[in-house]
């Protein structure tokens, strides 16, 4: 019967309220025992309509009003069985939502009990090596798109900061660091021992570091740090490692290893100048030999890339050995020219010794140094033209140097251009082009004229260096 029937429901909503209670204790929210044994017991008492609206105010008096219109239409019985559902789920919205006023969480018990049933969101995500030598970010695990993404994302600016880093310092890259980073219910956490899964607190996980909501900045920041105390570089000096393993302010750190590593590589920048530029280039290519074999670049392509670093290498000996020019200059005076001790013969070998490595760049094709090699020319033309006046053997020295040096200029005049394919930069690179071009023009004009002088000093019989000597 009625009252049967809602003394089941009051013993059902008791056993209820009893479960809420437990729980909630369990997750630090503490409700007195009499609201959670209590509720069959108020609800039996709000079966009937008019009961609900007499307790809780409008809403159960609507729903009275609601019940009594139900009795009209479907009868007395029907209209009991009705309330005897109807009412107590009522009565249940009610003392739900006040039971939510009174202790301050929304949607009462019922909605924490819901909200205590859907399974949190996380996302995770470690560093690894691939087969280059690369750090790379994978996600271990996680629930949730954004989730995953923002902890991969965070994983990427961990190994960016890694990277900068090692380049900073010249140093390299060895190993991948047992970190991971992400978040678990929105809290942006970082495990130093790389746990996989979620990254939840709790007893025996004092690996993981919170950082809260807003702390994503925070945590890549100590994500990083802690990676290159893991050893993760190499390449450097103890005292640089010991730095920055200290646990200070990780850019204080990297300025004080910067400095560090600055002292050898000054030093060998001083005393050994060659030796330093030759390091530099080679560093800069071992990048790019690797980036070519990484991509299967094809001979042709690899081709190019040496004779651009044999260019590069000889342009920085050159460089370096710049300043030592002096002492070469005049080094190069004693062993030929107005100023040399040495027979006319001896003048000439070590003329033809200077001269012979730009002859053998203009045959292959090669650009040359025109300043260097128009000394080198004009120094072993005087020399000839001392030992053997206006004969055949003079002349025949001049013919070399004259038809290299129309070669070089051909060379210059005929270059063809190695790009082939439109350029999306038009505007910047034509601006280019013709600027190079006004150079070449200007280049070209002066390798003219002194061949010209050549010509004209072939058949008046003057106008070199040095003096007519006695012995030969």
């Amino acid at each position: 019967d009625l009252t049967q029937a809602n003394l089941s429901a009051a013993d059902t909503f008791n056993l209820i309220g009893e479960r809420i209670t437990t729980r909630l204790r369990d997750y630090g929210v503490e409700i007195p025992d009499a609201i959670g044994k209590k509720f069959g017991d108020i609800l039996q008492s709000a079966s009937l309509g008019e009961s609900a609206g007499s307790l809780f105010g409008s809403k159960g008096q609507s729903i009275g009003r609601g019940l009594g219109a139900a009795s009209s239409l479907l009868g007395d019985q029907a209209a009991s069985a009705f309330s005897s559902i109807a009412g107590p789920l009522a009565a249940a919205s009610q003392i739900n939502s006040m039971i939510g006023d009174i202790f301050g969480f929304e949607g009462g018990p019922l909605g924490v009990f819901t909200g205590l049933l859907k399974k949190a969101k996380y996302g995770t995500a470690a560093i690894s090596m691939n087969q280059y030598g690369e750090l790379t970010s994978n996600v271990t695990s996680g629930r949730g798109s954004k989730q995953k993404a923002a902890a991969n994302s965070a994983a990427g600016n961990v190994i960016s900061g890694i990277e900068d880093i090692a380049d900073t310092l010249d140093a390299d890259i060895t190993g991948a660091p047992n970190i991971t980073i992400g978040t678990y219910k929105d809290k942006w956490r970082v495990s130093t021992i790389g746990r996989t899964g979620k990254l939840k607190g709790g007893s025996g996980r004092t690996d993981i570091t919170d950082f809260g909501k807003d702390g994503a900045e925070a945590a890549i920041a100590f994500a990083i740090q802690k990676s290159i105390e893991g050893s993760v570089i190499t390449g450097i000096s103890q005292a640089s490692i010991n730095i920055l393993k200290s646990g200070q302010d990780l850019q204080k750190a990297l300025n004080k290893a910067v400095l560090i590593e600055s002292v050898p590589k000054e030093l060998q920048r001083r005393l050994d100048p060659v030796g330093y530029a030759i390091d530099e280039v080679n560093k800069k290519y071992e990048k790019i030999v690797d980036a070519l074999r990484e991509g299967g670049a094809t001979a042709e392509q690899m081709a190019d890339a040496q004779k651009l670093y044999n260019l590069e290498l000889a342009e920085a000996k050159d460089n370096a050995a710049e300043a030592s020019q002096a002492l070469k200059d005049f080094l190069s005076s004693m062993n030929a020219g107005s100023s040399s001790p040495l027979s006319l013969r001896d003048q000439e070998a070590n003329a033809r010794t200077v001269l012979d490595p730009y002859l053998g760049q203009i045959s292959r094709g090669e650009t040359i140094d025109q300043d260097k090699y128009l000394a080198a020319a004009q120094t072993f033309l005087d020399i000839e033209r001392q030992i053997y006046g206006s004969t055949a053997k003079y002349f025949e020295a001049f013919d070399m140097i004259q038809n290299a040096t129309g070669s070089a200029i051909s060379t210059i005049d005929n270059a063809a251009p190695i790009r082939t394919t439109s350029d999306p930069f038009i505007q910047e690179t034509a601006t280019a082009t013709k600027a190079n071009a006004a150079t070449s023009e200007n280049i070209l004009t002066t390798l003219q004229k002194i061949s010209a002088q050549l010509d004209a000093q072939g058949a008046i019989g003057g106008g070199f260096i040095g003096t007519t000597r006695n012995y030969v």
